[in-house]
């Protein structure tokens, strides 16, 4: 939410939506988790998986790197002090908080703090608060560790363009879950490039390729997006919004993806989309889930349509 009236502010210069960027700023300022050094935040729910049992509000690297990139663009519009304070709260969460795997290729941060782990989406985004804090504050330390953490994905890319998911840190074995997460790693890619556009961290054709496996595979002709492959149904919402978001950011000068994202808008609104003014979870082949999920539905589709508009 503040990412997205952040947006719509800069987009607009409507003083609604500066009000409401304020009230979330202020919101996640005085929310975050303090279990660990630095700052950081989590689900406001117990967080259940086959590998993990985490309590509510415990910090891990996802919920706090998409905190930080709005708090970075909330930073566009407000000179407040904080923004920059707790960006570097966050880095410390990051660096100080979260595991290290470390092989020849380069290093992958962790999840969560509760144990060492290789999550190529979450490695990213953690990546993505040291380099909003290089950005402020340049730290040579930083720029080898994010330098490192980029080299750790880019090695890990499929010849195809994609990623599997995840990798066991003891045998090397991969866990393959191709769905929005190609996004994440994506667009994390891309605004670290852009944060450090002279150091050649990763090539444009790993970018490339990886969006044009993105489009040709992991949505229909029509901007469905498809489940995880080789599963094409359900339709996820959170899929829907991320690919997007992928799209639009990372169109430059590429009609056909500005024209994917709008492709991709115009299906999710038209089948996924209530009267009631909400959108739905999913969408399988006959049946439909109609339940009203806020941050995993309608913040992250307010984001992306912000992102069009």
């Amino acid at each position: 939410f503040l990412h997205a009236f952040s947006i719509l502010y800069r987009k607009t210069g409507e003083e609604k939506y500066r009000r409401k960027a304020d009230f979330f700023f202020n919101w996640l300022y005085e929310n975050t988790s303090g279990m660990f050094e630095g700052k950081g935040w989590g689900y406001n729910f117990r967080w259940i998986s086959p590998i993990r049992h985490l309590p509510s509000s415990f910090p891990s690297a996802v919920v706090t790197a998409f905190n930080c990139r709005a708090v970075f663009e909330y930073l566009s519009l407000s000179s407040d002090p904080r923004c920059r304070e707790l960006i570097g709260d966050c880095a410390e969460f990051i660096e100080k908080s979260l595991p290290l795997f470390e092989d020849e290729t380069g290093i992958s941060i962790s999840y969560t703090p509760l144990q060492q782990e290789v999550c190529y989406n979450a490695s990213l985004l953690a990546a993505e608060v040291l380099a909003y804090q290089h950005f402020f504050k340049p730290s040579l330390e930083l720029a080898n560790k994010i330098k490192k953490a980029v080299a750790f994905v880019i090695t890990r890319q499929k010849d195809n363009g994609s990623w599997a998911y995840s990798e066991d840190p003891q045998t090397g074995s991969e866990r393959y879950q191709l769905d929005f997460h190609q996004g994440f790693i994506l667009e994390s890619l891309y605004i670290i490039n852009s944060i450090f556009p002279n150091a050649h961290l990763c090539e444009e054709t790993i970018i490339s390729k990886g969006l044009e496996f993105y489009r040709k595979h992991q949505f229909d002709e029509n901007g469905r997006a498809f489940y995880r492959l080789p599963k094409k149904y359900p339709t996820d919402i959170h899929h829907a919004s991320q690919g997007i978001l992928t799209f639009k950011r990372l169109a430059g000068s590429d009609a056909n993806y500005t024209e994917m994202a709008n492709k991709i808008a115009g299906w999710t609104i038209q089948h996924m989309y209530s009267k009631k003014g909400y959108f739905f979870y999913r969408k399988g082949r006959f049946f439909t889930n109609r339940i009203d999920y806020i941050r995993w539905g309608q913040a992250w589709m307010l984001l992306a349509l912000a992102e069009i508009v």
